[in-house]
């Protein structure tokens, strides 16, 4: 058991999720490319060899009642932040074939549960995510978005699986945050070594334990428990409720976080998503 929660929370830690602006403004932004794990999955696993998979209801039940493999009830953050742009929805990539995918200008989403579609998004060294966002800097990407790592040991996934008394699992916790410290680091960093680009960090530890302190100010009534229990009832207001399903947060707070990130710069830092767009 000690193994595969170890194997889980590495795999949380390092899945990271980035977005590509292009520089070039039709909208907001003309396109966005989604890199990252299943918080950002669209739908990639349903076309993998992996049982990391949400194609089946209640995810989905707020999206159009149809469960394309998201991990949460309605909206993934992709999905808010593509919303808030004005552009569609990314597409999975793994749902397309290789002549939809050519033809396809606004972006697209790679992102997948357990970061399954190349091996080296699975991987947990910052060498290896600074030679990918060198590539992508080389293709003609100026303009990204990182969100950092949530609280991972408040998710009540985690709380249950390692039987802990109280709202978080604190030493997991921890190291979250020396990750976090060193991603900020390493931005500055990467920004100063390719000229024209810019960087923003979402300090998604921040925001959760924002939303968890002030979570009546956003409407949501309950933050500790998930609204779904495999094998138990739905919870009638999902959108109430901080997590959806054990380790992932609902449409709600999903939008919630968005719309935090494209207004404001005390969580998404230095610039907004609003400002990076337009920068």
């Amino acid at each position: 058991m000690g193994k595969v929660l170890m194997l889980r929370f590495i795999l949380s830690i390092f899945s990271l999720q980035l977005f590509y602006i292009s520089a070039a403004h039709t909208w907001l932004a003309p396109a966005l490319y989604v890199f990252g794990d299943s918080t950002v999955d669209p739908g990639n696993n349903n076309n993998l060899p992996t049982r990391a998979k949400a194609n089946f209801l209640p995810y989905g039940i707020d999206f159009n009642n149809t469960p394309t493999g998201r991990f949460t009830n309605g909206m993934t953050i992709a999905d808010c932040v593509a919303t808030l742009l004005g552009l569609p929805f990314p597409l999975a990539y793994m749902n397309l074939s290789e002549t939809e995918r050519s033809k396809i200008t606004t972006g697209l989403n790679y992102g997948s549960s357990s970061c399954g579609i190349l091996p080296e998004t699975g991987s947990s060294e910052f060498k290896e995510y600074f030679v990918s966002w060198q590539i992508l800097y080389e293709l003609g990407a100026r303009k990204f978005l990182l969100n950092g790592i949530g609280p991972v040991g408040c998710t009540p996934g985690m709380i249950n699986s390692t039987q802990h008394e109280g709202e978080c699992v604190e030493f997991i916790n921890k190291v979250v945050n020396l990750y976090n410290v060193e991603l900020s680091t390493k931005l500055l960093c990467l920004q100063s070594q390719l000229p024209g680009s810019l960087f923003t960090h979402s300090d998604n530890f921040r925001l959760f334990q924002d939303m968890k302190e002030s979570h009546e100010t956003y409407g949501i009534t309950n933050i500790n428990s998930t609204c779904w229990i495999p094998n138990q009832d739905l919870c009638p207001e999902r959108d109430k409720y901080l997590f959806f399903d054990a380790f992932h947060t609902s449409g709600g707070a999903n939008m919630i976080h968005a719309r935090r990130c494209f207004n404001e710069t005390s969580i998404c830092i230095p610039l907004n998503i609003m400002q990076l767009a337009l920068a």
